[in-house]
């Protein structure tokens, strides 16, 4: 695909698999992509440095989350992963 849109360069599922030190390499130089999968676009890739999540406001989220987004149990993280696999 040669198609260039504002939001990034469209780029394939089977693309990305067989082409990922080459779409790395990209990313590192800045190329942001739209990931299509079956005809449809599925997400982004973007390059670190320009995530939201590197903006002090996103960080703080992770140090302290909302209460809404909070999980209280009475198992502990280690037996809850457990009985998910």
């Amino acid at each position: 695909m040669n198609i260039h849109t504002s939001e990034g360069q469209p780029l394939s599922v089977k693309e990305l698999r067989y082409e990922f030190p080459s779409v790395i390499d990209r990313l590192e130089k800045g190329v942001q992509f739209i990931l299509i999968h079956r005809s449809k676009p599925i997400g982004r890739l973007l390059p670190y440095s320009w995530s939201v999540y590197t903006q002090p406001k996103a960080l703080a989220l992770f140090a302290r989350p909302p209460a809404r987004m909070r999980i209280r149990s009475k198992r502990s993280a280690v037996s809850l992963t457990r009985s998910e696999r």
